[in-house]
């Protein structure tokens, strides 16, 4: 496979992720050049049934899968699934970008209305690129998230889920009815191969009930970047909320970020809740030494029993 094809009712494939889709027909045929799959209808049911495996690429490592909106396309991507909708397990070099015009313009929403995460890499999944994309989950676990970076385990597999981008993206909560995640961004990772050198960049990160930016202890490998984006929260919460955490891992960059108020840069109104309130939570190695500056954290109130930040 390779060149263009065409996602929709009048398309190559219905679906992304369902029997007969593009993931399917991907790990059944590999390609043999760079890959692009465009969207031609304003809605798409998914049902998260078909990961994405390694691609098998011939003679070049390094072939590319894009999956965008076709010009002049918004596109809702979604599905009810327990598991993730879309999931890249061990595949690299895709691009999901949500722009219809090869600009920054977020034209593509990307929505799990189950209880899974909406996008997840595992299986060593490195290179990857979601950008120009609104991807919003109601995902509660508190080991999971929206944007789920899993574990790297398996035969063959030698490097965690790392290397990978998000950029300009809004990374939310349900927009369509009340459904509000746990965490936006989780890593999990594994002590032999934990996640390493993922990089978040001009993202709006906001309406979660734990986390914006959760990297636990076996997910954190060396090197993440978190510069610049906002993060930040449109209602009122009553659980403790942090917005950055990073246990573990070295040489981290967290730069210009802006956290607290209801809207990006820290505006609008002011961020409430009855709970503790922590902008950036580190426990971090000193090997290699992890940068945090010029972030902003301000436009927040919290009351009640344990009222610190």
């Amino acid at each position: 496979m390779a060149g263009t094809v065409t996602i929709g009712a009048s398309g190559t494939y219905a679906s992304i992720t369902g029997t007969g889709g593009l993931f399917e027909a991907i790990n059944n045929n590999g390609i043999d050049g760079n890959l692009i799959a465009e969207i031609l209808d304003a809605s798409i049911a998914e049902t998260g049934a078909t990961a994405l495996n390694p691609m098998q690429t011939g003679c070049s490592p390094s072939y590319s899968l894009t999956i965008r909106p076709a010009t002049g396309v918004t596109t809702v991507v979604s599905g009810s699934s327990t598991t993730p909708l879309i999931d890249l397990n061990g595949a690299d070099f895709v691009i999901i970008d949500g722009s219809n015009s090869g600009s920054s313009s977020k034209d593509m929403t990307i929505r799990n209305t189950g209880t899974g995460a909406t996008i997840r890499l595992i299986g060593g999944a490195v290179n990857d690129t979601l950008r120009n994309c609104i991807i919003e989950s109601q995902n509660t676990a508190t080991t999971s998230g929206t944007v789920f970076f899993s574990t790297a385990t398996g035969t063959g597999v030698t490097t965690g889920n790392s290397n990978n981008v998000i950029n300009n993206c809004d990374i939310r909560d349900r927009s369509d009815i009340a459904g509000v995640p746990a965490n936006a961004v989780y890593s999990e990772g594994t002590n032999s191969l934990p996640n390493a050198g993922n990089k978040i960049s001009g993202c709006n990160v906001f309406n979660f009930t734990n986390t914006g930016v959760l990297i636990s202890a076996t997910g954190a490998g060396d090197g993440w970047v978190i510069n610049p984006s906002s993060f930040y929260q449109t209602a009122a919460r009553t659980t403790n909320i942090t917005f950055i955490s990073i246990l573990g891992g070295n040489g981290h960059s967290i730069v210009n970020n802006s956290i607290g108020g209801s809207a990006p840069n820290a505006g609008g109104s002011f961020f409430s809740s009855t709970a503790r309130i922590i902008g950036i939570n580190l426990n971090v190695g000193s090997t290699t030494t992890t940068s945090i500056q010029g972030n902003t954290i301000k436009n927040m109130r919290t009351t009640g029993t344990e009222n610190n930040m």
